[in-house]
């Protein structure tokens, strides 16, 4: 078998094996009728912070209008069990929203495969979706002020503009210094200025919301996942496939946001 070959079957069993895993994944709503939004929250051991980002997605759903008709879906690799088991105690909470959550199976450690799970469950029920870091630190005391950090008023402004289509990826605009991400600052942002002619401040935030029409384009589109699955990058592929299928692009203003930052 040439090397070529023997690639292609790594990546299709690869894909295999993701597909398994969210059949085991999504099993206990197979057949739920009613589901208008997916927010998705792929993580690795971030038990400290993932119960927090959970329960904040689940109040912001409510805030939408969309308890009991919404998932909260949490994807992380193999032998992540103790952020899971966090997240999925913290959905136990009563907010009427529905918090599912599963691993993947040995060999689909990158976050690239998480993204894939998510996206495949938001195309399933054909929803918007709205992705979330596992590592974005919540208001302190479920506190809601506008404009001071990842709060539930998030949910509802992310999913507004792509819910009917009108938008399909809601990107946020974050209220910091330009040198707090230079990378992106300084680099990412004046590359798609100008290859595209679009100004986006922030190109690859970790928050953003897909319309149901963008999550089926990724899925469907040549080049997704034609590598590795599991591979990182998938922001900036994602801005640079909605740009260049002509699809539509916004900024929420969303005030400021704090990430915990590791080491290693």
């Amino acid at each position: 078998m040439n090397r070529i070959n023997h690639k292609t079957d790594k990546r299709r069993a690869r894909l295999k094996q993701i597909e398994q895993d969210i059949e085991r994944g999504l099993a206990p709503v197979a057949g739920l009728d009613g589901i208008e939004a997916v927010v998705g929250i792929p993580f690795y051991d971030e038990d400290d912070t993932l119960p927090g980002v959970v329960e904040t997605a689940c109040r912001g759903l409510a805030l939408a209008g969309l308890a009991g008709k919404s998932i909260v879906l949490c994807v992380g690799p193999e032998g992540s069990t103790t952020p899971l088991d966090a997240a999925l105690k913290k959905g136990e909470e009563d907010h009427g929203v529905l918090v599912l959550g599963f691993l993947h199976a040995r060999g689909l450690e990158g976050r690239g495969c998480c993204n894939h799970s998510i996206l495949e469950a938001a195309s399933r029920f054909g929803v918007p979706l709205v992705l979330l870091p596992p590592d974005i630190s919540p208001q302190s005391n479920s506190a809601d002020e506008e404009g001071q950090g990842f709060s539930a008023t998030w949910i509802p402004r992310l999913l507004t503009p792509v819910h009917d289509q009108e938008q399909d990826l809601a990107l946020p605009r974050f209220s910091r210094d330009p040198l707090a991400r230079a990378v992106e600052s300084f680099i990412e942002s004046p590359i798609f200025t100008g290859i595209f002619g679009i100004r986006l401040r922030q190109p690859a935030p970790g928050v953003m919301a897909l319309s149901a029409r963008l999550v089926r384009s990724c899925l469907s589109a040549a080049d997704y996942g034609t590598e590795d699955p599991g591979a990182y990058g998938f922001e900036p592929w994602l801005v640079t496939h909605t740009l260049a299928e002509e699809l539509v692009i916004c900024e929420v203003p969303l005030g400021a946001a704090a990430f915990k930052h590791r080491v290693g």
